[in-house]
Order: C-alpha cells, then sequence, then structure tokens
C-alpha cells in the first residue's frame, strides 16, 4: 500500500458547514502535529508552518472579523495576502480591544513561534559530503575523524535546541495557554449561556446586545491557517438579491467570479498536491418544511447546494481519479447565521407571509432533489447530517457543532493515519482490506488506510452511497461503565465468564448478543442519530450493509499498568467489541472500526488556541466520570434507515411539481431561480431509484409504516 501521496482538499461551503469545519480542522492540526496523524495528508506548508489545505466559503459579513485581524497585523507576524474588502458590519465600529481579537493575537503568537508545534520540519537533512569536488575521489583517512565530530556537533545542537525550547515553554507558552484558557471561560458563559450572563452583567443596552451575538466561526478557527483559503461571495448587489437559489449556486454565482475567485482556487489547491487522493466537501442545507411550524423561516441554503455541485463537476474534470465526499448540514428552519441581522427587522413580517413560506417550500423541496441527484452521479459517498435536536440537549450552538465536529474528527481518522503507528489499530471483517490477520481473530487489521480503501468499506456497492451518523453525546446517561456496555454479550466476556468458572444462571443467558449499545438510546443503547430522519426505529428491523466504528477511550491506554479480568484494556480487545457490536446482532455485509490510544483530552491538552476551549465545552456538560477527558463514540453506517429521509427527499420533489403549487413553480423558472420541468422529472426519477435501493426487508412490518407516513 503506498504511503508517498495521500493529499486531501477539504472545502466548507456556507455558514452552518463552516462553524463545523472551524471545529473539525482545529481538532485535524493538533492530530497532525502529534504522532497520530500524517501532517501532509490534511495540511500543506505556509510560510513554513503547517496549515489546513482548505477552501471556506461564505458570505462577504462572515470575514469581516478575519480580514481586521490581518489588516493590523505586522509585517513580522502574519501576512494578508488576499484583499481586503470594506464591508457593512455591526463589527466594524468595534474597539481594537475585542476580546476575540486579543485572543487571536495571543493564539497567533504560539502557533507561529520558533519552537511551535505547527514548525514544518524539513524533509530531507543537509549533510556536507565526504566526496572531493571532482567526484573520484574518497579520502577515507579522514572520514572517521569526520562523522565523530559531525555528530558531536549534532549532539550539541539538539542539547541547545531542547534547552531553548523548554525556556520558551517556561517562560512564554504556559502563561499564554492560561490566559487564552480563562477566555474562554469567560467567553461561553458570556456568548454561549447569554440569559444566564444576563444575571451578572450590568453593561449598556449595546453590549448586552453583543454578549447575546453567537460565536462567529472565524472567532475559533485558529491559526496557522493561509488566509488565502478564505473566499468570500461576490458582492455584486445584482447577484446577492437572489443569490439564494439553487440554479445561482450552479451557475457560480457570476461567470466572473466563478472562473477568477473559485475555479481558480480549487486549481491551486490541486496544483499544490503531489498525487490528490480525495476530497470531502462539507455544505450547508436548507432542513425541510413539511414538519417545521407554520411561523418558521426557511433557511435559504439552495446555493451552498449549488455551488458544491459546480465544484464537484469542476472537480471531476480536472482530477477524475480522486474521490469524493459530500457531508451535507441542515440548518433547522428557525436558525440562519447569515440573516440575523435581516431577521430582525422583517421575521415578524416573514412569519406571517404564507405566500412567501409556500414560495420557500416549494424552491426548497424541489432544490433538495436537484442536489440529491447531482450528489448521486458526482460523489462517491454522501453523508446527511443534523446538528443534535433541542430535546437531546439544550445546550448552545457552539457546544453542539463542536460535538458533531469532534464525532466526524474520530470516524475519518482511517485516512489520515500515520502509517506503522503504535497508537491506533484499525479492523476489517470485510472481503475487501489491506492487513493481516491479528493472532486468532476473524478480521485484518490495519495501521491506516488510503481514502478510496476508506470509502470502500462504506459503499459495498455503487448503488449505497448514502450514509449516516450516530454517536455518544456527553449528555447520554451511562447506567454502567462504557467498557461493560460494550463487553456485554462479546467473546471476550464469554471467554473471560468461562475461564472463571462461573456459571449461568438462565440458559438463554449464553446466547446474549452484542451490540446493544449501537441501539439508540429510545431503544436501551446510548447512541444519538445525527442524520435526518423523522423516524426513530430498532437497528434488527432494518437491512444494514456496512458500518463502520470509531472509539477514543476516556483514557490513555499507555498509561494502564494493570489489566483488570475481563476489561477492555488493549486496542485489540477494544476494536472486538467494536466489530462483534455490528457483525452478530445486525448482520452487517461487511465492517470496519479504529481505536486510538489518545483521547481527546490529551489530543487538545495544551494545543495552542485550537485546543484551548475544548474542555469548557465537554466540563459540565457531560454525565461521565471525566468530563474533561470525555469518551468519543461513533458510528458511521450504511443501512436501510436512511429509506425514511430518501422517501421523504422524493415525495417532497414530487410534491413540488404537482398541479397544486404549479403556479410557484412555474413563476420560480421564469425567474430563472429553478430548472425546467424535464430536468426537474429527470430528478425525481433518480431520488426514487435511489430511494428504492434503501426500501427496508418485506415482512419486518417497518415497511408499509414508512411507505404510508408522508
Amino acid at each position: 500500500m503506498s504511503r508517498s501521496h495521500r493529499e486531501m482538499i477539504h472545502i466548507s461551503v456556507g455558514s452552518t458547514a463552516c462553524e463545523v469545519a472551524a471545529h473539525w480542522y482545529n481538532l485535524q492540526g493538533l492530530a497532525a502535529t502529534s504522532d497520530t496523524c500524517e501532517a501532509q495528508v490534511t495540511h500543506s506548508t505556509f510560510q513554513q508552518y503547517y496549515v489546513p489545505r482548505a477552501i471556506f466559503i461564505d458570505r462577504p459579513s462572515a470575514f469581516v472579523r478575519q480580514q481586521q485581524r490581518f489588516a493590523t497585523e505586522s509585517a513580522d507576524s502574519l501576512v494578508w495576502s488576499g484583499t481586503v474588502e470594506t464591508v457593512e458590519s455591526e463589527w466594524s465600529n468595534q474597539p481594537e480591544t475585542d476580546s476575540f481579537s486579543h485572543f487571536f493575537q495571543t493564539a497567533a503568537t504560539l502557533a507561529y513561534a520558533p519552537h511551535s508545534r505547527y514548525k514544518a520540519r524539513a524533509r530531507y537533512s543537509e549533510e556536507p559530503s565526504k566526496y572531493s569536488s571532482s567526484g573520484r575521489h574518497v579520502n577515507w583517512d579522514e572520514e572517521e575523524e569526520e562523522s565523530v565530530d559531525e555528530e558531536e556537533a549534532a549532539r550539541a545542537r539538539q542539547r541547545q535546541e531542547r534547552r531553548q525550547q523548554q525556556e520558551w515553554y517556561d517562560s512564554t507558552f504556559q502563561p499564554l495557554q492560561a490566559e487564552m484558557e480563562e477566555h474562554w471561560s469567560a467567553a461561553l458563559q458570556t456568548r454561549s449561556n447569554p440569559e444566564e450572563a444576563k444575571v451578572f452583567s450590568d453593561t449598556s443596552a449595546k453590549e448586552e446586545q453583543r454578549q447575546r451575538e453567537p460565536i462567529a466561526w472565524v472567532d475559533y478557527l485558529m491559526p496557522p491557517y493561509d488566509p488565502r483559503s478564505c473566499l468570500p461571495l461576490p458582492q455584486d448587489s445584482t447577484v446577492a438579491a437572489d443569490w439564494e437559489t439553487y440554479q445561482n449556486g450552479l451557475a457560480g454565482m457570476n461567470n466572473k467570479w466563478r472562473d477568477d475567485e473559485l475555479h481558480e482556487r480549487i486549481r491551486r489547491t490541486l496544483e499544490d498536491c503531489d498525487a490528490c487522493q480525495g476530497v470531502v466537501i462539507m455544505t450547508s442545507s436548507s432542513a425541510s418544511m413539511a414538519r417545521a411550524p407554520a411561523n418558521a423561516t426557511p433557511a435559504p441554503y439552495g446555493w451552498a447546494s449549488g455551488l458544491t455541485v459546480a465544484m464537484l463537476q469542476e472537480l471531476q474534470d480536472e482530477c477524475p481519479m480522486a474521490q469524493r465526499m459530500v457531508i451535507s448540514i441542515e440548518e433547522n428552519a428557525n436558525h440562519d447565521p447569515g440573516h440575523q441581522a435581516e431577521e430582525e427587522q422583517f421575521s415578524e413580517e416573514k412569519a406571517v407571509s404564507w405566500k412567501n413560506r409556500n414560495i420557500h417550500r416549494v424552491r426548497g423541496q424541489v432544490e433538495r432533489g436537484l442536489a440529491t441527484q447531482q450528489y448521486r452521479e458526482l460523489a462517491q459517498v454522501v453523508l446527511p447530517l443534523r446538528l443534535p435536536m433541542q430535546s437531546e440537549t439544550s445546550f448552545s450552538r457552539f457546544d453542539q457543532t463542536a460535538w458533531l465536529a469532534a464525532s466526524l474528527e474520530s470516524v475519518t481518522l482511517p485516512y489520515r493515519l500515520r502509517h506503522n503507528s503504535d497508537l491506533p489499530l484499525i479492523g476489517m471483517n470485510s472481503s475487501y482490506y489491506s492487513g493481516s490477520f491479528a493472532g486468532g481473530n476473524s478480521y485484518g487489521t490495519s495501521s491506516s488506510l488510503s481514502f478510496r480503501e476508506y470509502l470502500h468499506q462504506l459503499r459495498p456497492s455503487s448503488q449505497h452511497i448514502i450514509l449516516e451518523l450516530d454517536t455518544l453525546l456527553p449528555s447520554t446517561y451511562l447506567s454502567t461503565s462504557l467498557e461493560s456496555l460494550l463487553l456485554s454479550g462479546t467473546s471476550i466476556e464469554r471467554d473471560a465468564r468461562m475461564r472463571s468458572g462461573q456459571k449461568i444462571s438462565n440458559r438463554n443467558e449464553s446466547f446474549e448478543l452484542p451490540g446493544m449499545w449501537t441501539q439508540s438510546t429510545n431503544h436501551g443503547g446510548i447512541l444519538s442519530s445525527l442524520s435526518p430522519s423523522t423516524v426513530d426505529d430498532e437497528r434488527s428491523l432494518h437491512h444494514h450493509f456496512a458500518s463502520f466504528g470509531a472509539l477514543r477511550p476516556s483514557w490513555d491506554v499507555s498509561q494502564r499498568t494493570k489489566q483488570k479480568p475481563g476489561e477492555p484494556i488493549s486496542l485489540t480487545r477494544y476494536l472486538t467489541c467494536l466489530l462483534e457490536g455490528t457483525g452478530p446482532r445486525f448482520s452487517t455485509q461487511q465492517s470496519a472500526a479504529t481505536v486510538i490510544q489518545q483521547s481527546l483530552g490529551n489530543l487538545t491538552n495544551g494545543g495552542y488556541g485550537a485546543g484551548s476551549y475544548w474542555q469548557h465545552i465537554w466540563s459540565s456538560r457531560s454525565s461521565t466520570s471525566s468530563p474533561r477527558n470525555p469518551t468519543v463514540l461513533a458510528l458511521l453506517g450504511n443501512t436501510t434507515r436512511r429509506y425514511a429521509h430518501l422517501n421523504l427527499t422524493a415525495n417532497e420533489l414530487k410534491d413540488g411539481l404537482s398541479s397544486r403549487f404549479r403556479g410557484y413553480y412555474n413563476r420560480d423558472v421564469e425567474l430563472g431561480a429553478l430548472p425546467e420541468r424535464e430536468d426537474c422529472e429527470d430528478a425525481l426519477a433518480a431520488c426514487l431509484d435511489l430511494r428504492d435501493a434503501y426500501f427496508p426487508p418485506k415482512g419486518s412490518g417497518l415497511s408499509p409504516r414508512l411507505v404510508h407516513s408522508f
């Protein structure tokens, strides 16, 4: 398995996607600069520092604070190589002593320090040549003396570098790190929980309103990163009036911006790669209005889906061999980060306007169907997601996006892992894998996978490309330890009971199947779905095509010195629990899992700006015994549970094309907001085919209820 060319490109489109991506890239940077992952996979080199190989696309107002930071930086620190645009925003008149600006400067001081963990290491060492200038004679008599002198000089340089690094760590790093942690402790109380902070605040009305503003994603996108990776949408007033449509996004907003900015940025990013192995596009998407409240305001994210399709087409032409993955994050109908100021002025008018609501509803129904068709044709896999529902957690949006990012970071580890590292282990129970059998286990193992191999584990056929994600939320109550839940019913537990001579009181107890933890919290399990769905059923009622589990335990395996009887300590034992948890109970066609002996707390501890806020996210928000070092457990699946979501998408597209809403549809066609009916009918046929591929098994009692529920 070749490891020389493994570059990945990540693109985020829209405010919601950028919110999650900022958390995700922070964690990727920490993992890439540790012993966990290969830095060259997700990062490139900018000014001798590792920066994410990413592109952020959002409204111009989202980059105002970032442009102000780079515009005020000195020439000795960061250099903003892009153009600074003047954008009207409430942040433009803020004082330079804004707390987040100060925090960013502190994080930049650590990230761009000479001893920073992000400092790119030279690939090849420059050694003096022992050969003469003619290249024909070697002085072998002096070679031994020169080698001894060089070794002593090298050891002296290493000792000096270690002393300097330790002095910098004691005098600079520790004070600044403590300052950043104090900042986040106060910031998350005042901005993420404004109602609680209001009691202790005695500021003016304007300052109080500022505290109510959510933390913007540019506030926690930590340096170092290439400022050229931030790409604002065009500010042309003729375009801004109708850029919310799928068609406008598909056209690249306008030809000049598409050719000069978007496509050029993609080509430049591809040219920085030796051989790009894959692209992950995280895009924002408006949620369905079928079950939304009557006064809900649709989130206009059709442009993000259209722009994503345009980039997929460009990538297919420029780099056809690269694998493509789309992560679509649905935005709630009542929340649109990019239109907060607008909603304050017109929210009441929009809420009571049934005409506007129907226009947006029909447009959204058709746009989601069109995007589903194109994703199916242009991407290898598609992962629809949503933020945790308010019924599952009452915490802030900042926390919710962080939880989603932590799950994504853990479940996408396999294609980023460092080859032959002792920290992670991947197990694969399928007919296609690269690895070797570990002892007497029935599955193959490997220390890392390519992106193509990773996607192959998730899609057993070209028809099944829609994935789902379940995770263990920090607020989930566990009646017993997670280790006991993972062990329950597995061969490890049975072997331990047999060795201890424990008698089985109930005959049926010996036939207990593992994997109960994979069920949702409503069905006796511990996982919560992060995929958009209106139906919550037992997993046993569905057909399971593929699954990929990921586990970051709450403790470091290397720190455990003594193993208790029956307790899963080694990576192999944990891996067996994950694979058996999805195998016997649900008969998954192919399954895989990865376990890494590095907790999230260890990853983010002392992680400069990128890691300074994570302990405040988990602390006092977790029901586990170690809230500052939580367990991250995620399960990426490919099952017929996606039928409900696909059926809703197809039915809504069909409803939008019906005679009932023909007037709204024809209006958008004339305005150029939607394509002609023939293209929409082709999209409907593709959506129905994709839905049928995920039809639940007959005789389960589930299919009739699903079919008649829409």
